[in-house]
């Protein structure tokens, strides 16, 4: 607020040159002259003399002197909020337009609100009765742990995933710093592509265990795969492990073959987990949340392969196996896997 007022600044312009422009000279006089009023330091009589000589006014200029704030009326507000309401994916811009407000008066109503933009998240679609089927599933797997505290800590998870050239690329939380744009760009599709197709396996907080497979994968691969080579993968693990642990695998067309549920029937009698009637425990459909690699291995080990473009199927192999080499020679690399 300003202290001084226009007939105040005219006195001290006169008191200023009837002192020849000596500031210190005009304070005293100042003081002299009018007893009663604040008595201006010699900066306040230099800084008039310079304002009236640049801008010709006696007022100093005003900080953040632009567009004067438009006051919201509750009317306003609500028409703002009705609009949201009305369509909660709504652009601020549209909000604004459909309200005939600004922008920034759209934010600062839904942030006085305490509205925010939540991003929405990609899940599997469920069928109405995948529900009971997922619930007796985590019911039985807690009967289980309750018999044997060790139970979870026991299954050996597997799973699939198909890993691309492209791959993954989030764009949103990929950024290049520099002091002038240098339109960077990644590719998102190819002339040439490529894939490769990687079964991995967890036990208890541990990745245990990969392999590549050549080609596509079906039944036949699948089950040349188990017999040939499922138990010198896992020859690091204890016998008695080995001997006790239960096989998991979900409900995809190869592991539901017959020859390969033969197999895991003579294998691991009454301990597997799969599709089927003759599965011991019934895998839940649609279930891909409650399988840890999908939880977390395949994300974690997929933004590390991407983390760059590709450019071969030998560079793309190159960095599957090194990450998943790095996590199998962790001791404990997720502690979002353990078992309590």
């Amino acid at each position: 607020m300003n202290m001084y007022t226009n007939s105040d600044y005219t006195d001290m312009l006169l008191t200023l040159g009837e002192c020849n422009g000596n500031a210190k000279a005009a304070k005293r006089r100042y003081a002299e002259k009018f007893p009663g009023r604040t008595v201006p330091d010699a900066k306040t009589f230099l800084n008039l003399e310079r304002r009236c000589r640049d801008t010709g006014t006696f007022k100093p200029k005003k900080v953040n002197s632009g567009r004067p704030r438009v006051a919201r009326i509750p009317q306003t507000e609500e028409n703002i909020l009705n609009v949201v309401v009305a369509d909660p994916t709504i652009s601020v811009r549209n909000v604004a337009r459909a309200s005939n407000t600004s922008i920034s008066s759209v934010h600062r109503v839904l942030k006085e609100q305490l509205l925010h933009p939540f991003h929405y998240r990609q899940v599997q679609e469920l069928l109405p009765e995948d529900l009971f089927l997922r619930s007796d599933y985590c019911e039985l797997l807690q009967a289980r742990k309750r018999q044997s505290p060790d139970f979870l800590q026991n299954i050996l998870f597997t799973d699939e995933s198909t890993f691309t050239r492209q791959g993954m690329f989030n764009s949103h939380n990929s950024h290049f710093w520099a002091d002038e744009n240098p339109k960077v760009k990644r590719i998102r599709h190819y002339q040439h592509n490529f894939k490769l197709n990687v079964w991995a396996s967890t036990i208890g907080n541990r990745l245990v265990a990969y392999h590549i497979f050549d080609g596509n994968l079906n039944g036949d691969v699948y089950y040349e795969f188990l017999d040939n080579r499922l138990f010198p993968l896992l020859e690091d693990l204890p016998l008695d492990l080995r001997r006790n642990m239960f096989f998991m695998h979900d409900g995809a067309p190869p592991h539901f073959s017959l020859q390969v549920r033969r197999w895991l029937n003579e294998h691991f009698p009454n301990r597997w987990i799969g599709r089927g009637a003759d599965a011991p425990i019934h895998w839940p459909p649609r279930s891909p949340d409650l399988n840890p690699l999908d939880f977390v291995v395949w994300s974690l080990v997929k933004e590390k392969v991407y983390s760059s473009e590709i450019n071969s199927i030998e560079e793309l192999q190159a960095r599957v196996e090194n990450n998943l080499r790095m996590l199998i020679q962790e001791p404990q690399p997720f502690k979002e896997l353990c078992f309590p």
